[in-house]
């Protein structure tokens, strides 16, 4: 706590060797902060910075029940090097689990604006896999990508988070997320993504897979994406655009995006959303050629899903302000599509993100434990509903009397 660098890594800096291993659980860093020297310079990893000893050596980094709170990085640089205010790593095989991220930030030396990328936690380069779950990323800043920063990665999951009003100065308030190579996909599912926001040419997420023809795709399944609001003339939910928003992407800058199951609703910019970014959603499709940064006019599959299917245009959920699972009267209830990692239901199965809130609860003497509250298996009905919530449905018998 309260350690200074001027490079990277404040809290921690660790360099694995050829197939090094680090097993970290139960471990705290707070109120770190990287000062590059000059202040142009760029500085990374305020809380912790972990990364291989050259590019092909096998780092593997395991990181559990762990707390990285108030740590930032301090500089003028506006480079994507300049990352991670909480943790950044760049290793083979990295995980992140059962973890909370918050308040940290990446800002300039006056403190007043953000410089650089990732808010929360920076995962750059890993040549195998990512794979971030049960964790909590919340009210971080960056200039760029308030929340997390998965870049080049080669395959990755995120899973089960709570992703929560996090703020991005220029653009990606959430986050961007990026694959490389062909080995695998990455995906974000079964997450929760409410109050982000941003302020100048901001978007509320981006996940791209760079190149056309030599990336794997990222795929976004059963998530919600709720209340998340940007000052910005382009205020789109999801964008799959590595960079400048604002223009059309040639065939050759992008490659797959896929969106299945997925909720997007009561979500604001300067200028209104199409309703078909303020919809239900259960597409699965692959955009790949000639399509614009407004690329859900053009996609027939996106009209069709929007506020007119909710009885009345009414909003999808139990409670606005504070619950959003689905309704009892919405049409999308049981409608998913049953997959392999949802289980079969049951109490041993694997859960939803609750009724949205979360609990931290103290494990061991510095780490934490995320209790996801109310969470109910997957698949509680006949199938999953859209989203990362699922309706509770009530059993019992009716007793009548005469």
């Amino acid at each position: 706590t309260n350690c200074m660098a001027g490079s990277s890594g404040a809290g921690l800096y660790g360099i694995g060797n050829d197939a090094g291993r680090l097993r970290m659980d139960n471990c705290s860093f707070s109120g770190n902060t990287v000062q590059p020297i000059p202040f142009s310079s760029v500085g990374a990893g305020g809380g912790m910075y972990l990364s291989k000893f050259n590019a092909a050596t096998s780092a593997f980094y395991e990181i559990s029940n762990c707390r990285f709170s108030g740590n930032r990085v301090i500089s003028t640089s506006t480079d994507a090097t300049c990352a991670g205010a909480g943790l950044y790593v760049n290793a083979s095989v990295s995980s992140l689990f059962n973890c909370v991220i918050e308040n940290n930030s990446v800002i300039s030396t006056d403190g007043s604006s953000g410089a650089g990328y990732g808010g929360g936690v920076t995962f750059k380069d890993s040549p195998e896999t990512v794979t971030v779950s049960n964790c909590v990323i919340a009210a971080n800043f960056a200039r760029r990508c308030g929340s997390f920063y998965l870049t080049g990665c080669n395959g990755g999951l995120m899973a089960d988070v709570f992703c929560i009003s996090n703020r991005a100065s220029d653009r990606y308030s959430i986050g961007l997320a990026t694959s490389s190579g062909v080995k695998d996909s990455i995906v974000i599912r079964n997450s929760y993504f409410t109050g982000n926001g941003g302020e100048v040419n901001s978007v509320f997420a981006s996940f791209a897979s760079d190149t056309k023809g030599s990336t794997a795709p990222v795929t976004l399944e059963y998530c919600t994406f709720v209340s998340n609001c940007v000052d910005s003339d382009v205020s789109y939910v999801v964008t799959p655009i590595t960079d400048n928003p604002k223009n059309e992407t040639s065939a050759a800058a992008v490659s797959n995006l896929f969106v299945k199951g997925c909720v997007f609703s009561e979500n604001c910019g300067k200028f209104a959303f199409p309703n078909s970014m303020n919809s239900v959603t259960n597409i699965t499709c692959t955009y790949a050629d000639n399509f614009r940064a407004d690329w859900w006019t053009s996609v027939v599959e996106l009209k069709n899903y929007d506020k007119s299917m909710m009885p009345g245009g009414t909003v999808p959920f139990v409670d606005l302000a504070s619950d959003h699972r689905l309704k009892k009267d919405t049409p999308f209830i049981d409608k998913g599509i049953v997959e392999d990692w949802m289980g079969r239901g049951g109490k041993t199965g694997p859960l939803d993100m609750g009724d949205g809130t979360y609990t931290i609860v103290a494990s061991g003497k510095y780490g934490v434990s995320v209790q996801r509250n109310g969470a109910v298996p997957r698949i509680s009905g006949d199938a999953p509903d859209y989203g990362c919530f699922e309706f509770k449905k009530l059993f019992g018998f009716v007793l009548s009397f005469k």
